[in-house]
């Protein structure tokens, strides 16, 4: 029925989801080729996004859970690379619209720049004190050997992605990191047995992988669904080489790194 016009109701203040301040229409900046090496991995204590090779050279994530970085601190990031078959040396750079212009040109928003490796590599990525909060966006690019800028349109050999990034206040603690904080894994270095121990305050499902630096996976393992309280589980992990190793521990939808040294 129609009861006719009536007076405006209280304002009501709502938030919608997505990367607000990444609408922008930014450079573009892609690989030549995929085909050898790609970004498979990028992450940190508060979430990670696996990826395959885009044939495109470029990928665009910022529709999805964005990446978390805190003003006046810093937060570990791992990157990692995908290989069709040899491991080539590559170099990772990350860049952060920070005054939100459009642009990665600005003093500041060359975030992280890796030397080259065939490996894995953790970087750390420090937002300056009095940056403005919220999301905004962040480009992570990876070329083969060298240097790129944020605006590398068709360099040879690599990829790029695009995150939504959203800059907390100083002292955020997520449900990620609190589960970073109540992992342990020890002895390091080890040698063919490690322990895993899980305090958690609530009922989540947990598996642990153990791979090399160059992502081959040495053993997985399910722990199953955890109760409240700590739980302690012992990991072998058979006759493997000396050297660097990584550890990941997933509980939940949350996944947790450590970096590992075997020795004999």
């Amino acid at each position: 029925c129609d009861t006719g016009l009536t007076a405006f109701g209280a304002t009501q203040i709502f938030n919608t989801s997505g990367c607000i301040g990444c609408e922008q229409v930014y450079c573009d900046a892609y690989g030549d080729s995929t085909d050898d090496e790609w970004i498979a991995e990028v992450g940190s204590s508060y979430g990670t996004n696996a990826s395959g090779a885009s044939p495109n050279g470029y990928e665009d994530f910022t529709g999805g859970n964005p990446m978390i970085l805190i003003e006046d601190d810093s937060v570990s990031y791992n990157f990692e690379t995908g290989y069709s078959g040899f491991s080539y040396s590559e170099v990772w750079q990350v860049y952060i619209d920070v005054n939100r212009d459009g642009l990665f040109a600005d003093p500041g928003e060359s975030s992280l720049q890796s030397p080259a490796t065939q490996f894995s590599y953790t970087g750390n990525i420090a937002i300056p004190a009095g940056t403005q909060l919220g999301t905004t966006r962040m480009r992570v690019v990876m070329q083969y050997n060298n240097p790129a800028t944020a605006c590398s349109a068709g360099f040879d050999y690599g990829e790029v992605e695009d995150y939504c990034v959203d800059i907390k206040a100083k002292g955020f603690v997520s449900v990620e990191q609190r589960l970073e904080n109540d992992l342990q894994v020890f002895p390091n270095p080890f040698r063919d047995r490690l322990n895993i121990e899980i305090k958690t305050d609530i009922s989540i499902p947990a598996s642990a992988r153990l791979y090399d630096l160059n992502g081959k996976t040495i053993k997985t393992v399910s722990f199953g669904e955890l109760g409240s309280g700590t739980h302690r589980f012992e990991l072998n992990t058979g006759e493997q080489p000396e050297g660097m190793y990584l550890i990941e521990v997933q509980m939940g939808d949350h996944r947790v790194h450590r970096k590992l040294t075997l020795l004999k």
